[in-house]
């Protein structure tokens, strides 16, 4: 029998689809639990309320095991529940540990959780049973069932009350409320607060196209006071650097005529000293007349006398020379002090300013006569 190739490829993608099936079967199952070995404990509790066939058993978190079994009992004169619990032979489960049943959410079923013994002395680990119908398995201890129920019955009743005792109050608050919407004042206030709303609206547009014609009104006129300014900005600013040009120019010259200033009133006072000299020499010979020629003592005296007298003359007059020459050398400064800090004001007569500078401080006649 022959095949087509068509065929051959057709069965052996069946093949390897049905091998990952396969395989996800057994993954997602975890039917590797029945090929591995396997032992037996039971645990006692008062009750297992909620806690299914075949529920996980966890320890620190993994599963090792499922509940295969769940009896009534008769222990101390007592009824009990004995839950038997396939365990895993890869895990250990030591001697006086705790079974307890317990549920996280009340949408998740129950498990049973084994807890480790609270000990510092070693524990062995219990004895690995794995024929379910020995009398041999041992037994652990089951902790107080976490009764998820009966808190949902109780959650639930509790709720059933508050929804008793509040529905009719929730009612008759409804009830008052359309009383009261149906009223004719609530009506009556309603219709009036929106015919004020209305009325408040209408006031605030027709405010609105006030402003807004306002600033029609008043955006011309802003821009040409803007358009003032920045010509008299633009004034300003030419006038001030022309004051600042013609101080630029009249600068050297009030300069000069300072320095012109200074080294005439330097002259003066070297002439005045000279003239001390001249007298001082004067003095200096009158003595020496006197110590030589005795029968001249009064006129040199009377020489010395007047001449001490012009000198103080002199000093007199050269005094008030510099006392003039300072004063006109401060006025001059102050000017050039008001020209840097006002340029814009800056008003100076060519003419007076020419006669100022060219002016020159002519020697008194008493002076020369001294030089004399």
């Amino acid at each position: 029998m022959s095949y087509d190739k068509n065929e051959v490829k057709a069965g052996a993608v069946i093949l390897v689809a049905s091998a990952l099936l396969v395989a996800l079967v057994f993954a997602v199952g975890d039917f590797g639990r029945f090929f591995t070995g396997h032992y037996y404990i039971d645990a006692v509790f008062d009750s297992v309320q909620g806690l299914p066939a075949h529920a996980p058993v966890i320890h620190r978190g993994l599963q090792i095991g499922t509940v295969e079994d769940q009896r009534h009992i008769t222990l101390e004169g007592r009824r009990a529940v004995v839950v038997r619990m396939r365990i895993e032979d890869r895990v250990d489960v030591l001697a006086e540990s705790v079974a307890k049943i317990t549920q996280v959410g009340f949408l998740n079923r129950p498990f049973v959780a084994i807890l480790d013994p609270v000990t510092e002395r070693p524990m062995q680990p219990l004895p690995k049973i794995s024929d379910p119908l020995s009398q041999e398995i041992p037994r652990i201890r089951g902790d107080g069932l976490a009764d998820f129920t009966e808190i949902a019955v109780k959650t639930q009743t509790l709720m059933d009350e508050v929804m008793k005792n509040t529905l009719p109050k929730v009612n008759d608050a409804i009830a008052a409320v359309k009383e009261l919407v149906s009223s004719e004042d609530f009506q009556h206030t309603s219709r009036q607060i929106i015919r004020d709303f209305h009325a408040a609206g209408s006031r605030f547009a027709k405010i609105a196209a006030e402003v807004d014609e306002m600033i029609g009104d008043a955006t011309p006129r802003v821009q040409r006071t803007l358009g003032n300014v920045e010509t008299t900005s633009a004034d300003a600013a030419s006038l001030l650097k022309k004051g600042h040009a013609t101080l630029e120019e009249a600068r050297p010259e009030l300069r000069r005529a300072l320095a012109a200033l200074r080294g005439e009133a330097e002259n003066l006072s070297a002439r005045i000293d000279a003239v001390q000299s001249r007298m001082e020499k004067l003095l200096a010979d009158a003595d020496d007349a006197v110590l030589h020629v005795g029968e001249v003592v009064d006129d040199a005296t009377a020489v010395m006398r007047a001449g001490r007298t012009l000198l103080e003359e002199n000093r007199q007059q050269i005094r008030i020379i510099l006392l003039n020459l300072e004063q006109t050398s401060a006025h001059l400064e102050s000017l050039i002090r008001q020209l840097d800090d006002a340029p814009s004001r800056l008003f100076f007569d060519r003419s007076v300013r020419d006669r100022t500078v060219n002016q020159k401080v002519e020697p008194s006649e008493e002076t020369l006569e001294a030089d004399h």
